[in-house]
């Protein structure tokens, strides 16, 4: 059986952090992780926001997933999904995230409800973990 590449969005990384409701669901997947740097990032902003200071702690934490580089086939693919993501209000960091998806041909795992309605629109396949 061929394991599936999956990428996380910040949301549903930090579900398995704060042991949120789906943690279990993205749990299942950190194996066969990746994230974006950027993705990264905003994981490692919003930890430091809420008082993790432990720099080795914080890596612990963001090296349970492999991490992919964000270059120039990414940077265009997430700056002209803004086209179809629009509407839906989605961000810089969310379009990064799918952007990382399509690049690697993986399946997107998220929290966020509003990407359900984007699923396949952009040859990516959305995973809601709750």
């Amino acid at each position: 059986m061929m394991t599936v590449k999956v990428v996380f969005d910040t949301s549903a990384f930090l579900a398995i952090i704060k042991n949120e409701h789906g943690a279990d669901v993205v749990a299942k997947h950190l194996a066969h992780a990746y994230m974006s740097t950027v993705n990264v990032a905003e994981v490692v902003t919003y930890l430091t926001r809420n008082g993790y200071i432990d720099i080795d702690k914080i890596l612990q934490i963001v090296n349970l997933v492999k991490i992919i580089n964000f270059d120039q086939d990414m940077a265009i693919k997430s700056g002209t999904m803004i086209s179809v993501t629009k509407k839906f209000g989605l961000s810089l960091g969310d379009r990064v995230c799918l952007a990382t998806a399509k690049s690697l041909k993986a399946v997107v795992y998220t929290a966020d409800k509003k990407w359900s309605e984007i699923s396949g629109q952009l040859g990516v396949e959305v995973i809601q973990i709750r």
